[in-house]
């Protein structure tokens, strides 16, 4: 790492030395078995009723639309290009291009509340069906928690430390915190 990108990273700006992204056949597999594990899980909300499935997708776009403004207000340097966005929130980042083109209105009291929204929503979307599928068996349910679980940490310990905007970021700022206790 060259003098520049350590003062970048120092002022909590997005650290350009990791753009592009380099490993991303790492990122396509962490995010296809994530999707997979998604798509399962709203087809099968799906078969008990169509509403929860809608629930579920609504969470997953609601992760997607308030990820769009932290990513614009954070002037990550993936916007309009390969983005490793935790879970497949790849929409937030064709938003936040959208942000970017209309130069957006820049607000720290709405990107906070966006955070807040945003990391509520992504954790509703892993915890909403835990009791439809818990209906299916005890075993399933412990399986998909520990799935999720599993996904959000070795997705944050391979991806997030080689990510520009690791240190602003709300997934990276909650990995960070949990790995510094």
């Amino acid at each position: 790492m060259n003098v520049w990108c350590l003062i970048l990273a120092a002022e909590n700006e997005p650290d350009l030395c990791c753009v592009p992204y380099k490993n991303r056949r790492r990122y396509y597999v962490l995010t296809a078995v994530f999707l997979v594990v998604l798509v399962w899980t709203i087809l099968y909300l799906w078969i008990i009723n169509p509403l929860l499935s809608l629930i579920m997708i609504g969470f997953y776009l609601a992760t997607n639309y308030f990820q769009a403004y932290c990513c614009y207000y954070q002037r990550c340097p993936y916007i309009g290009a390969f983005c490793p966005a935790i879970s497949g929130i790849y929409l937030g980042n064709i938003l936040a291009n959208r942000l970017k083109k209309k130069n957006a209105e820049m607000s720290e009291k709405k990107f906070k509340l966006h955070k807040n929204l945003g990391v509520l929503s992504y954790f509703a979307t892993l915890l909403f069906p835990i009791y439809w599928i818990y209906l299916l068996g005890l075993e399933f349910a412990l399986l998909y928690f520990v799935f999720q679980v599993a996904h959000y940490a070795i997705f944050g310990l391979t991806v997030c430390p080689s990510c520009a905007i690791r240190d602003t970021c709300p997934g990276g700022g909650l990995q960070k915190s949990l790995l510094s206790k």
